[in-house]
């Protein structure tokens, strides 16, 4: 009708069972809330022309006005009706009419503001009427931009979410790329007037002319050169002063040395003096020692006395490693000298949850157990289940990046991160992302310190994208002697187009840690579906139907109500045991049959080693006897298990292991791009080293 205010399109995908029952519910919901009729498509006909009337809807805007501009902004669902009524008091404020096309589902808008290009007074207000709408969007929480990215019109813009610190460490992320200037410099970030992106780059840092380029004094006294860039790539003289900035944090000051005195007489770290002066600022019950190491532990409780311990960690010249739980301390290979930790684990709010929005934002320190029991008295939850469970804090669950077997149906940790907030080795802090779930604003550093593992910066906060709770959970397990054949079955499974949340394949003996009922020397195929009663009991009957075609002896049962027990236990299978090597591989999931084939035959006694794999996303996590030191055999095993992981394009990671064998094995396996990429990264946003140094083995050959 012509007198309606708005048309919404709603389309449903997904298995027909349990579809008709969605849409009934869609349908309720709209005639709830003021729809005057819902009309459902006919049939495929009807749908395409629907959707070929949305498509179409900027190119009729010729009919309304000669030019519009087409802005592109995004705010929290649940601000939708304000923002919308604001864009137009907008439009009428400066007599310009605007027309609205937009995704309701994800608050990213779109307002048309109509005009006549021919009309140089009109196009100002155009462009007056483009930053105030910006700006109501930033008010609410939103972002500037959620599709269309930043270009020369919102470039200006950037400095309405971002502060300088923040876009200045998205320029030296920029550099470890491009450490020229070569790649389209002005583009994106905003630069200042007659500096270029080399100011932006060094703003904060000591600095003096040295004839054509600028000393960067990097952390605690170590020097680099950066090469001075205009927007146009011609050489500058010295860099002007940078502008007041609304952060109050210095991106990099000048450090002096605040605690004289903390060093002994030689040198050395000296734990009893550090922990004194630590203790000044988080207090005396929140410093500790650990047995046998020279390392001083420290619990913040807060944002404030994270940044002056790392101020304090700077000025002395002190290594610091991040920690939550702790579980995560011996990643990777050895660190390098003594150091602080400093843990999280009294960073414990929940800081906002807008049910609405399916946004929720919390302090590093919280347990996934404690967050998924908040948000889900409102019916949400996050879907992760990383190796450690839900006793893993979310801070824990981002450094590290790891997601487990449901990471096949909801995504890995960086899927679910909208935004964070991150202090960096000299006690600065800076911002990423944002909190709705659409943003292209700047570049995206979220998916850069989450699987960094504490070494580029110590996460303070996140904010995560949520998921409705699905109504009914169930899990098939099928058993059998061969695992070829339950390998097939699973893959079945996957091509019969069915969706499950996790399909994963166990050997005996971690089928027999899961579940303990589990008899016998048998493999085990475990498959997860989530969704509708009815759509769950249709993928149900037709996973049972499929494995029993191809593995005709395995035996079935399905879990519904209890499942969850059992994944939990997969999670947590394994963990906190220190003599254990632990070592994962991620390849095709076409291969992953040939590569657990592989390691097989490398271990004569099933006893001596457990793992279970991932069939939809190429996962293989393997648990076995810890090498001897000097072991020959079991490191010539896990260099060829690397070297055919890696032929295809995949991964070997050696998760944990004794000290002594992660000396003799390089934990990552980085090609030498990849660590250079990753040694400029961390040069640029940690020069002085501070951050867990040595975890990543930039340069070493891959074992």
């Amino acid at each position: 009708p012509l007198d309606a205010e708005a048309a919404l399109l709603v389309e449903m995908d997904g298995l027909e069972a349990g579809l008709d029952e969605e849409v009934a519910r869609v349908e309720a919901l709209c005639l709830k809330h003021g729809a005057r009729k819902v009309r459902l498509a006919a049939d495929e006909s009807e749908r395409k022309k629907l959707w070929a009337a949305r498509k179409g809807a900027f190119g009729a805007m010729g009919r309304i006005s000669p030019d519009f501009m087409l802005q592109d902004a995004v705010v929290p669902r649940s601000r939708l009706p304000e923002i919308l009524a604001e864009t137009y008091r907008v439009g009428a404020k400066y007599s310009l009419r605007i027309a609205n096309v937009f995704h309701a589902g994800d608050g990213n808008l779109h307002p048309l503001i109509c005009y006549d290009s021919r009309d140089s007074a009109e196009v100002l207000r155009v462009k007056e009427a483009g930053r105030e709408i910006m700006e109501t969007c930033v008010r609410a929480g939103g972002t500037i931009t959620g599709e269309h990215g930043v270009g020369l019109d919102k470039r200006d813009f950037l400095s309405l979410i971002f502060s300088d610190e923040d876009l200045s460490a998205m320029l030296r992320v920029r550099a470890a790329f491009d450490p020229m200037g070569l790649c389209n410099p002005g583009k994106i970030i905003p630069t200042l007037k007659g500096c270029g992106e080399a100011r932006a780059v060094v703003a904060g840092d000591r600095r003096e002319e040295t004839g054509g380029s600028l000393t960067v004094m990097k952390g605690a006294g170590t020097a680099g050169t950066l090469p001075e860039v205009n927007g146009e790539g011609q050489g500058l003289g010295a860099a002007q002063e940078p502008r007041p900035s609304s952060s109050t944090h210095s991106p990099a000051p000048s450090l002096q040395k605040v605690s004289p005195g903390l060093t002994s007489s030689t040198g050395a770290f000296n734990p009893e003096r550090a922990s004194a002066a630590l203790a000044a600022i988080v207090g005396l019950n929140y410093v500790t020692q650990r047995e046998g190491r020279e390392r001083v532990v420290v619990a913040p409780a807060s944002a404030e006395e994270v940044c002056e311990v790392l101020k304090l960690a700077s000025s002395e010249g002190w290594k610091v490693e991040p920690a939550g739980a702790g579980s995560w301390l011996d990643a990777g290979n050895p660190l390098a000298g003594e150091r602080i930790i400093v843990k999280t684990e009294r960073l414990t709010r929940i800081i906002e949850h807008e049910p609405a929005d399916l946004v929720a934002t919390t302090e590093t320190g919280v347990r996934l157990s404690d967050f998924n029991r908040e948000v889900g008295r409102s019916g949400q939850w996050l879907p992760l289940d990383p190796p450690g469970g839900e006793g893993s804090t979310l801070g824990g669950v981002a450094a590290t990046g790891l997601g487990g077997p449901q990471a096949f149906g909801y995504g890995l940790p960086r899927a679910h991160v909208l935004g964070m907030r991150v202090a960096l080795a000299w006690g600065g802090v800076i911002r990423a992302g944002g909190r709705v779930v659409k943003n292209v604003a700047g570049y995206d550093l979220c998916k850069l310190f989450v699987g960094s593992h504490g070494t580029l910066g110590l996460i303070l906060e996140l904010t995560f994208k949520l998921r409705p709770r699905p109504p009914l959970e169930a899990t098939l397990v099928a058993r059998s002697r061969d695992v070829y054949k339950l390998f097939c079955a699973g893959r079945a499974v996957i091509a019969d187009q069915l969706m499950p949340s996790a399909i994963e394949l166990l050997s005996p003996g971690m089928a027999a840690a899961v579940d303990p009922s589990n008899g016998g020397n048998v493999y085990s195929l475990l498959i997860r579906f989530a969704g509708t009663a009815e759509a769950v009991s249709y993928q149900l009957g037709r996973a049972r139907k499929t494995v029993k075609e191809q593995a005709p002896v395995a035996s079935h049962e399905v879990m519904s109500g209890d499942d969850e027990t059992l994944w939990s236990n997969l999670s947590t299978a394994g963990w906190g045991d220190e003599t254990r090597l632990v070592w994962r591989a991620g390849v095709l999931p076409s291969e992953l049959l040939g590569l657990i084939g592989e390691a097989a035959r490398g271990r004569k006694k099933e006893e001596e080693w457990a793992w279970h794999a991932g069939l939809g996303d190429g996962r293989l996590r393997v648990f076995e006897k810890a090498a001897n030191e000097g072991d020959a055999e079991k490191l010539s095993s896990l260099r060829s298990l690397r070297r055919s992981a890696t032929l295809g394009g995949g991964s070997f990671i050696v998760e944990r292991a004794p000290e002594n064998f992660r000396r003799e094995f390089e934990a990552w396996g980085l090609s030498p791009t990849t660590a250079s990429l990753m040694r400029n990264v961390k040069e640029q946003l940690d020069p002085a080293d501070v951050f867990s140094p040595g975890r990543f083995a930039f340069g070493a050959e891959a074992s």
